[in-house]
């Protein structure tokens, strides 16, 4: 039996601030401003809400314009309101493609994308230069020839030091701004591979290896195995830490390149 590896870690707490909110009927983007941030937009106000920075009596809203009691409390996570959505660190670049280290809250449509990552997801982002290097690239993701790996907290304590989930995916809600997926028999094929690297705080970090592309994978199957990614409030309700983003970040991209035969990795530093 290998032998289990309990090293410990704990979680990276955003700075906060509480405060009593005295505006009965004022909006939370109105108190925010005047209270916390009034030098600043309220764009700025209402994308920190947005990327889940508010807390209204311990639970996160995503409504700038909801209307405030007397004794509602207030919990603001700064980062949120820091955060810098576009695309600019390169961490790799040569004639065909480019990839970005893709921060938090960009949400990827580039035309010539060679594949994306959900806003809420950190990593390593890929996009090519012309549509012949797009269509190499599609070929390559479809016959599962790009590695790919991720790291990501989950809630709770993973007992299993691994393991491989399996199933097929399908849509099983849709409405005008958000599809949710789940097993379905009917669905496409999906595989993740999954190891435990470390646990602690309630939670464990793992390092994910998808062997399949589907839209949202990793995030149902952590989901469904009971252990949902920290922060992803679509597949999961309470957690024992609040965070601004999904904790999930695409680690690494290995292929060998379709027009020089040189074998790529492309790395971005886990941010968590």
């Amino acid at each position: 039996m290998r032998k289990r590896r309990q090293a410990q870690f704990r979680m990276k707490r955003s700075p906060s601030r509480g405060l009593k909110a005295a505006f009965e009927g004022e909006s939370l983007a109105s108190a925010l401003q005047r209270e916390i941030y009034p030098g600043d937009s309220r764009r700025k106000v209402k994308r920190g809400v947005d990327a889940k920075g508010v807390l209204v009596n311990g639970a996160p809203k995503l409504n700038a314009a909801l209307k405030l009691r007397l004794a509602d409390r207030i919990e603001v996570f700064e980062e949120a309101f820091e955060q810098d959505t576009s695309l600019q660190a390169v961490l790799f670049e040569d004639e065909h493609f480019i990839a970005y280290d893709k921060p938090v809250g960009f949400v990827c449509e580039e035309p010539l994308q060679v594949h994306r990552l959900d806003k809420e997801t950190s990593g390593v982002y890929l996009i090519a230069k012309s549509e012949k290097a797009l269509e190499a690239m599609t070929k390559l993701f479809k016959a599962r020839e790009v590695h790919k790996e991720y790291r990501a907290i989950v809630r709770g304590i993973v007992i299993r030091d691994g393991g491989k989930i399996e199933s097929y995916l399908d849509v099983s809600k849709k409405s005008p701004n958000r599809k949710i997926w789940a097993s379905a028999p009917k669905g496409h094929y999906a595989r993740t591979d999954w190891e435990k690297l470390a646990t602690g705080d309630g939670c464990t970090l793992l390092k994910i290896k998808p062997k399949t592309g589907r839209t949202h994978q990793i995030r149902v199957h952590m989901s469904e195995m009971g252990h949902p990614v920290l922060g992803d409030y679509v597949y999961a309700r309470a957690f024992p830490h609040h965070a601004v983003r999904h904790m999930l970040h695409a680690l690494r991209l290995g292929f060998v390149h379709p027009f020089t035969g040189n074998y790529i990795e492309i790395i971005s530093p886990c941010a968590f």
